[in-house]
């Protein structure tokens, strides 16, 4: 397998986390696997397509599909339950560009931690709102992910099908048209059937999502995973996170960051 400028990019942030793995769990890689061949590891790929059915997506969209590794455990992109034989397996979990898709992002967390042995890390790879198209929309708020943690993110999947459908950016966007467009009823009742799992249910960026997203849900003790590393990749506009199968190492996180004025915020 080859690999492209953004997944050289992953792995040089990430290599020392790669090194001390063995067993290894990806999800939905599509046409950049983390891991290569030279790696010599036990790798495994979880996805909610076939190898053939991504092949020919990658070739319906004139991309590569000689890198798109096989899938060895199918999953239903809805539901966040952990398959039994799956438990304490792994000493590595990779997920890039996973974790927005995701309708419950924190019940995911809390399952899927227990795939890993202890000690066993997590690393999680985030599109960073500012460089896609989200950039129109507003992040994913804290309180947000614990009612859908609570609740069930099915409950407010619909919220997120419309939010998508008037906020996502392209690339040559007439937005005098595209308001008009996005802004008939015919329009947003599509909208609220046209869930796919390529949906980028959640948005988020690296200047808030440790201390005001991250942190606070490690603190409420529903999973036992500890952050080691984080860094903004923004030369391919996302950020990773690291996460370690062990109880927190810190017991506080910072109020200054936690109550910060949010960006929509004004003076009266």
């Amino acid at each position: 397998m080859t690999q492209d400028f953004i997944t050289t990019m992953r792995r040089e942030s990430i290599s020392k986390h790669l090194e001390e793995s063995r067993m290894v769990l990806e999800f939905g890689p599509y046409i950049r696997p983390t891991i290569l061949a030279s790696d010599k590891k036990d790798y495994f790929v979880i996805d909610c397509f076939s190898q053939d059915e991504l092949k020919q997506y990658a070739q319906s969209n004139d991309e590569d599909n000689g890198n798109i590794p096989v899938t060895n455990f199918l999953i239903d992109p809805l539901s966040n339950t952990i398959r039994p034989d799956l438990i304490g397996k792994f000493d590595l979990i990779i997920a890039n560009h996973v974790f927005e898709h995701l309708i419950d992002p924190f019940r995911w967390l809390h399952e899927w931690e227990k795939s890993l042995i202890p000690g066993g890390k997590m690393i999680l790879c985030i599109p960073d709102k500012k460089q896609s198209f989200d950039k129109f929309r507003s992040d994913t708020s804290f309180s947000h992910l614990l009612s859908d943690f609570f609740l069930g993110g099915q409950t407010s999947l619909p919220e997120h099908l419309i939010d998508c459908a008037l906020l996502y950016s392209s690339n040559s966007m007439d937005t005098e048209v595209e308001l008009k467009r996005r802004l008939s009823k015919e329009f947003l009742e599509k909208a609220l059937d046209s869930y796919q799992p390529g949906l980028h249910v959640h948005v988020f960026q690296y200047e808030y999502f440790i201390d005001t997203i991250l942190k606070p849900f490690l603190l409420l003790g529903h999973t036992d995973l500890d952050l080691v590393d984080s860094g903004l990749l923004e030369s391919i506009g996302e950020f990773y996170v690291v996460l370690s199968k062990s109880k927190p190492s810190w017991d506080s996180v910072s109020s200054e960051r936690f109550f910060h004025r949010s960006a929509d915020s004004h003076d009266g």
